[in-house]
Parts: structure tokens; C-alpha cells; sequence
């Protein structure tokens, strides 16, 4: 995967899987969209399958990955399965959003 043109890109958001952690694959990603200046964030998903004493450590692996990663707007866990923190994020996500042309009538608005 090569990232060549972010310009019509508002926002930049990596999803993880959070059981299977931070590899190899991720790392690069994390380089080819570094010195891209739109916001950035990165996203755990699959939170559901977490157990509570790892839930604990969660904070503390987000501080780690913004220090090592420290282009990150943000690190955000979520569960696509329960819905956890779906509306954090979307809200996160359309803040940084502009509004851009109407494509469609004012009806289906």
C-alpha cells in the first residue's frame, strides 16, 4: 500500500485491531501518512474482546503509542460488535469535518 495523495483527504484515521495489537503491516502505514498534515488519528477496535484487567491497561498503551507515535490526534478505542464508543467517535471525526458541497437536493437532507 502506497499512499501518494491525501489532498482531497479531510481526515486520516487508521483502525486496529486491538487483540492483535500494533505489527509490522501498521508501522508502515504509520510511515507513509507521518508528514501528511491532516488530522491523524488512530482507532482500536474490538475493545469488546478485551478483559477487564487489560481495559486498565488501555490508557497507558495510549499514552505509549502517542509518545512513540506522536503525530496522532488521538488514540480512540471502540467496538464495532457493542457499539462502544461509537458516538465518541464519530463526533471526534465530523468535528473535523468542513462542510463541502451539496450533491444532492435539500430534501434529502
Amino acid at each position: 500500500m502506497c499512499i501518494r495523495d491525501s489532498s482531497e483527504v479531510d481526515i486520516i484515521a487508521v483502525m486496529i485491531d486491538i487483540s492483535a495489537g500494533i505489527g509490522q503491516g501498521d508501522r508502515y502505514v504509520f510511515e507513509q501518512i507521518k508528514n501528511r498534515r491532516k488530522p491523524r488519528y488512530l482507532i482500536f477496535n474490538k475493545v469488546d474482546l478485551c478483559s477487564s484487567a487489560e481495559r486498565e491497561l488501555i490508557g497507558e498503551k495510549a499514552s505509549g503509542i502517542l509518545k512513540e507515535f506522536d503525530f496522532f490526534e488521538d488514540v480512540l478505542t471502540v467496538s464495532a460488535r457493542t457499539g462502544e464508543n461509537i458516538e465518541s467517535l464519530l463526533s471526534k471525526l465530523f468535528a473535523g469535518l468542513s462542510e463541502g458541497p451539496k450533491y444532492y437536493p435539500c430534501l434529502l437532507y
